[in-house]
Formats: structure tokens, sequence, C-alpha cells
């Protein structure tokens, strides 16, 4: 069933044109797109009906149960740390002509960034 759910947002979309749908039509039904493209994404929940086959999965998945605690706790540490740093460059910015930090999100998004992204 859920194989069947994620391949059939597909063919909807594949089938609009031929059934006379065109692009500027489409965006009248953006929402109802977006809906689909999300169901699509439910592909990856077919991973988890691998974990019933693999040991390796099946331990991969008692390990993140019982390390929750301990992996919330480094969540919380990163997100401190981001906020403490994307706060201090926005402070130190702000005052700057054409500065890119002009609020503490899109300073916060320049530490996740930089942080994560860099080469």
């Amino acid at each position: 069933m859920i194989d069947l759910m994620t391949i059939i947002p597909f063919f909807v979309e594949e089938c609009l044109p031929a059934m006379g749908v065109h692009d500027v039509e489409l965006r009248n039904f953006r929402g109802a797109m977006v809906v689909i493209r999300v169901m699509r994404l439910a592909r990856v929940a077919r991973i988890f009906k691998l974990a019933r086959y693999s040991i390796g999965l099946r331990a991969f998945g008692e390990t993140m149960k019982k390390s929750a605690a301990e992996l919330s706790m480094l969540g919380m540490f990163l997100l401190t740390g981001i906020m403490l740093f994307s706060t201090a460059i926005y402070f130190f910015e702000r005052d700057e002509p054409n500065s890119k930090f002009y609020s503490i999100p899109a300073a916060c998004w320049w530490c996740i960034v930089t942080k994560y992204f860099r080469k």
C-alpha cells in the first residue's frame, strides 16, 4: 500500500499534460501539487521495510533508541552554540553598511551554513 501511494503521484504529474492540463493551469493547483510532491517523499518509508530483514539496520535503530537522551543533549548544545554565535555576529555587524546580517535569523542561517556546509 505504501509503495502504491508513493508512485501514484509521479504518474499523476506525468499524465496531467496528456489530459490537457498545462503548466499555466498547474500553477492554480500549486497546493495540490505540493501535497503530491510530499507524498512522493514517502518513498523514504521503504527503508523501514528493509529493517525487518537487515540485522545492521535493526542494530542501528536500537542504538538510536538507546542513545536518544545523549543525542538530544548534543542537539541542544549545538543549538545553543549556533544561537550564541549568530547573535554575536548580528550585534557586531549590524551597524556596518551593506551587511548581510540584517537580523538574528539571517545570522543564524549564516552560522548553520558555514558550520556544516563549508568545503
